[in-house]
């Protein structure tokens, strides 16, 4: 389902459970629009009792914040976990 949310030039990767996506071509507005579609691909997910007991949180990291931040590798990763850690963006899928 995930699949037709992300384009071509968007790439993932798991690390420890978590999966992260990379968007290259995506501003700030753009990651908003593919966190909306994530929610209503979860959304949908539950509805067609696949995803039971999922868990999904979602927050993002610009380009911008990257290079102003002079964050690295590791950096990036810890920051895009703080971020996880202190979002309001959550759904869980209970059914």
């Amino acid at each position: 389902s995930l699949r037709q949310v992300f384009r071509e030039s968007d790439l993932s990767s798991r690390i420890e459970g978590t999966m992260y996506f990379l968007l290259p071509l995506a501003n700030q507005d753009g990651c908003l629009v593919i966190i909306e579609r994530i929610k209503n691909a979860v959304q949908q997910l539950a509805e067609e009792n696949i995803g039971r007991g999922l868990l999904i949180s979602a927050n993002y990291l610009t380009s911008f914040e990257i290079l102003q931040g002079k964050l690295d590798g590791e950096m990036v990763i810890a920051e895009l976990e703080a971020r996880l850690t202190e979002s309001n963006t959550c759904l869980i899928v209970a059914k």
